[in-house]
Formats: structure tokens, sequence, C-alpha cells
């Protein structure tokens, strides 16, 4: 199946709210360290990509015929730019499926879906993601 359609498509804008007291429980989770003034922990840029598009991932997902809980997608593979320090307030989430492609490995028939996601506030785009999302496919 094609999902041509799908290249460059963006997704509804999200908002994530990230507060001091939110990036220290986040940071001692991690096992990150502590950043001076209003600096927070840059994996805040993975959070936006899985919890604070203007959809759930679910719905991302289900673009391309997936089902999270049966058919087992997984994150393949990340590339996150800071192109400045994330601060506490606010982001927009700005996300798009950049393109779906068919590929094969050992296990069989899979799709990968690139997405891109950037938090982005008064100031311009903060951060950049590119997220390979590794879609399990039943073999014909």
């Amino acid at each position: 199946m094609s999902y041509d359609h799908l290249a460059g498509r963006p997704l509804p804008e999200g908002a994530m709210t990230v507060t001091a007291a939110g990036d220290r429980r986040f940071t001692a989770l991690v096992g990150g360290r502590a950043l001076e003034g209003d600096a927070v922990h840059p994996l805040w840029l993975m959070i936006a990509l899985v919890g604070h598009l203007g959809v759930p991932i679910e719905d991302v997902y289900a673009q391309v015929g997936c089902d999270m809980a049966t058919d087992g997608p997984m994150l393949g593979e990340v590339d996150l730019e800071l192109h400045r320090p994330l601060r506490t307030g606010t982001y927009r989430v700005l996300g798009e499926i950049v393109d779906v492609r068919r590929t094969a490995g050992r296990s069989g028939p899979f799709d990968l879906m690139r997405m891109r996601v950037r938090l982005a506030d008064d100031e311009g785009v903060a951060a950049t993601c590119l997220a390979v999302q590794v879609v399990p496919r039943r073999a014909a």
C-alpha cells in the first residue's frame, strides 16, 4: 500500500508547557543534572513527540493503518537538534509526517514513517526532532 499522499502532511498543532517543578522531576527521572536558570532538559523534545502533538500519537499511527496496541510499532531512529536551549514556558508543537516508505528485513515487511516535530515559541523554532517510526506489516 502506498502512503505517498501523507508525505509532507502537517499534523494539528499542539502545545506543551514546561515548568521548573516538572523539569526537576523529569531530570531526576532520567538521571540528568539540573541546568542553570530557566534552562530545561533537552529531552522534553521527545515528550512533545509522543504526548503533545495536536492529536494523540495513536491517531498518527492510524493514518498508516497501524494499531499501536496490536501491531507493535517501534521508535527506530531519532535525530534531535537544539537550535537554542529549551527553557521553562509554553511551546507550540508543530508536527508533520515527512514520508512513509515500505521496506523489508529478516522479520518481514515494515514501513518506515518519518515524522518531524518542532518546538516553537515567540522567538521561533527552538528545537527539531526527526523520528523514524518502524511499523511492522504482516507478510502477504
